[in-house]
């Protein structure tokens, strides 16, 4: 199967389902790697793009897989009518940084 007949179902319905917010090209990226991605059809590309996070992380770093994983194995999201320990963490952090 080609790439067009794999994508083109695909990028039909996002043009359907998706809020527009950029002109994306007619490609489909299945996975990424530090700073490279690959489209379903795996042709790699390098990344110049780099949006929200991966710009400075890369794509799936090992270290943020383990950390997602062990916190997804103890506590995914409460509700916010609740406390957390890393709520709690994260927020005395930010405030001591930022004053």
């Amino acid at each position: 199967m080609n790439n067009d007949q794999t994508t083109s179902p695909l990028i039909n319905a996002a043009n359907q389902s998706l809020l527009f917010i950029a002109n994306r090209p007619d490609i489909v990226m299945e996975r990424g790697e530090g700073m490279h991605l690959w489209d379903m059809v795996g042709k790699k590309y390098l990344d110049f793009i780099g949006g929200w996070a991966v710009t400075s992380l890369g794509h799936c770093p090992q270290v943020i897989q383990d950390a997602l994983a062990s916190q997804a194995a103890t506590l995914i999201n409460p509700s916010p009518s609740f406390y957390n320990k890393p709520m709690i963490e994260f927020a005395k952090l930010l405030t001591e940084i930022s004053n």
